[in-house]
């Protein structure tokens, strides 16, 4: 009779702490749903901005092209140019696409911080001044303190006295190459072609340029190929000639 009482109450013990934990399973506050904090970018090539804009302006058939190919090779100048594209549309239309020119000019923005782009910059500052495209004054007085922030950190690197040089690049291999001069992209350049960069400044510089990927048949795979020099750039004479030049075969 004891041991069919423990029995029992050992039984009653265990359904009460069963029942307990089955009651602070169901009180406990269900984990919330968190929301991602990742910016989503549209592909500009899937969007028909002559339909949305509803424009019959033949600009806007290649638009999404330009701007996928200024994202893809990082070009502030060419979102820029479709920036403005899409400001004359809005203001001509009174309508405005799934990708609008002030998106695009935030887009470009941070780009051209990204890359300590100055002239950039500037001329980023100017076009969100204006009230017929950018107007926000805010943030081009923002960029003003951007500005004057890079300028003072690349003069920094250069010591004091620091100048600035023009630098040629010189385009002589049979591939399309992508230049960096200090790390920051600047832009691609066609076989065959040159290029002048303004403002680059004095003293140590690095100089990188490379391809894009390219199947190699005897090697099986894609490769690609890359140029890295570093000169003492100190010859800045103030005249109209190129100060240096940098050729790539």
């Amino acid at each position: 009779m004891f041991t069919t009482n423990r029995f029992a109450a050992f039984v009653l013990m265990l359904a009460f702490l069963f029942t307990s934990v089955s009651v602070a399973q169901d009180k406990k506050p269900k984990e919330e749903n968190k929301k991602s904090n990742e910016t989503v970018t549209v592909p500009a090539n899937t969007i028909d901005f002559k339909a949305q804009l509803k424009s019959s302006n033949s600009s806007l058939d290649n638009l999404g092209a330009m701007i996928e190919n200024g994202r893809k090779k990082a070009e502030v100048n060419t979102l820029i140019a479709a920036a403005m594209i899409l400001f004359l549309e809005e203001g001509a239309t009174k309508s405005k696409a799934q990708i609008t020119g002030n998106d695009l000019l935030k887009e470009a923005t941070e780009l051209a911080t990204k890359q300590k782009n100055v002239n950039a910059l500037k001329t980023l500052q100017g076009i969100w001044e204006n009230s017929m495209l950018g107007n926000d004054k805010n943030k081009s007085k923002d960029l003003g303190a951007t500005i004057s922030s890079v300028e003072a950190e690349l003069a920094s690197t250069r010591g004091p006295g620091a100048k600035v040089v023009d630098v040629k690049v010189e385009n002589y291999t049979n591939y399309t190459i992508y230049v960096y001069i200090d790390g920051v992209y600047q832009g691609y350049l066609n076989s065959g072609y040159y290029v002048v960069y303004n403002n680059v400044g004095t003293g140590w510089t690095d100089f990188y340029a490379e391809t894009d990927n390219i199947w190699s048949s005897s090697q099986g795979k894609y490769i690609y190929y890359y140029w890295s020099n570093s000169y003492n750039l100190t010859n800045y004479d103030y005249t109209y000639a190129t100060d240096f030049t940098w050729s790539v075969y």
